[in-house]
C-alpha cells in the first residue's frame, strides 16, 4: 500500500536501511468511521520505543492497540491513547518482561505532528517508565521526552479528535481505534 500526502518533519529522515516503519490505526468515533492516522517510527534512534509500539501496534504479542480509546485530548494541544488494559490511563504494559521500561533517549522535539510514549503514573514512583501509551501532539511540548515518532498522514483527524474533549481532556464521544498495523 502507498500512502500519499506523507508529511515529513525534519526530524523524520527516511533512510534506505527501512529504520523508518510505517504504521496506521483506523479510528471510529460513535462507531462511525472517521478516517486514519498512519505514524513514521524511528526506529533507528528509538529501537526500544519502536519494538514496543510495532508489536503492539500489529497485536503479534497477543495484546495490543486493536480496540483502544481515545482516553484524552485536549483541542490543539495533544490526543491520547494505547491503555488497551484499562482504557482510562491508568494501565497499559510494554511487551518486554519488566512490563515498563525507560524510553529511548531520541533527542527528538516534541513539536506538531510528533508522537511520543506517555510515562507512567503513580506506578514507578516517577522512575519516568513508559509501557503502552503514547500522546500525538499538536503544539511544542517543551520538556516531553520519549518521542519517537511522527504522523505522516491523518494529522488533521487528529486535530478533530482533539476538539472531542472536555475542560478535562475527557472525550465527550467514544473514540476508537477500530483496527490497525504495519503498512
Amino acid at each position: 500500500m502507498i500512502v500519499q500526502n506523507m508529511i515529513h518533519s525534519p526530524q523524520m529522515i527516511k533512510n534506505p536501511s527501512n529504520l523508518c516503519p510505517l504504521y496506521y490505526f483506523n479510528i471510529e468515533v460513535n462507531n462511525t468511521p472517521m478516517g486514519r492516522i498512519v505514524i513514521e517510527v524511528r526506529a533507528d534512534v528509538a529501537p526500544k520505543m519502536a519494538k514496543n509500539f510495532g508489536v503492539l501496534t500489529t497485536g503479534e504479542a497477543g495484546m495490543g492497540y486493536k480496540g483502544c480509546s481515545i482516553f484524552q485530548c485536549w483541542e490543539g494541544e495533544s490526543v491520547i491513547t494505547g491503555d488497551f488494559e484499562l482504557n482510562n490511563g491508568r494501565g497499559g504494559r510494554s511487551i518486554f518482561e519488566d512490563s515498563f521500561f525507560l524510553p529511548d533517549d531520541t533527542k527528538l522535539l516534541a513539536v506538531r505532528g510528533t508522537v511520543g510514549m506517555r510515562r507512567t503514573q503513580k506506578r514507578h514512583d516517577n522512575l519516568g517508565m513508559v509501557g503502552s501509551q503514547f500522546r500525538i501532539i499538536l503544539q511544542e511540548m517543551r520538556g516531553f521526552t520519549g518521542i519517537f515518532g511522527h504522523v505522516v498522514e491523518g494529522l488533521d483527524l487528529v486535530e478533530k479528535i482533539s476538539t472531542y474533549g472536555d475542560n478535562a481532556g475527557k472525550p465527550t464521544k467514544n473514540i476508537l481505534i477500530s483496527k490497525c498495523g504495519k503498512l
